[in-house]
């Protein structure tokens, strides 16, 4: 059951299970073993994070991905998976600048 539905977390946004596992610095092919052996809890908690998602969707038979969240748009998403990939200081330039266009945003609009 976890496989599958990490499977499927991956196609829903044209991801494959190697560029997940590189994603969440996980050993390239190990997800692929977790329908016969029972990964453990830091590792699971890794991919949830990843996709946004709770522990209970993955593991259980609960079929709602995640009620908590809203659902992103593709440039949203591409955002955030962006931001993943940058360093701490990389992601804090990003931030400031981000703020920087809003507050010029929001200034224009006044």
């Amino acid at each position: 059951m976890i496989l599958s539905k990490i499977k499927n977390l991956c196609k829903k946004r044209n991801l494959t299970i190697t560029n997940l596992e590189r994603n969440c610095n996980l050993t390239i092919g190990s997800i692929r073993y977790w329908d016969k052996n029972l990964p453990s809890y830091d590792k699971l908690l890794i991919v949830a994070k990843y996709f946004n998602t709770t522990l209970d969707y993955i593991c259980n038979d609960n079929n709602t991905e995640n009620p908590y969240v809203f659902t992103l748009n593709d440039a949203e998403q591409l955002i955030i998976e962006t931001f993943r990939k940058l360093s701490d200081t990389n992601k804090g330039c990003l931030i400031g600048y981000a703020t920087r266009l809003s507050e010029e945003q929001n200034a224009l609009q006044i």
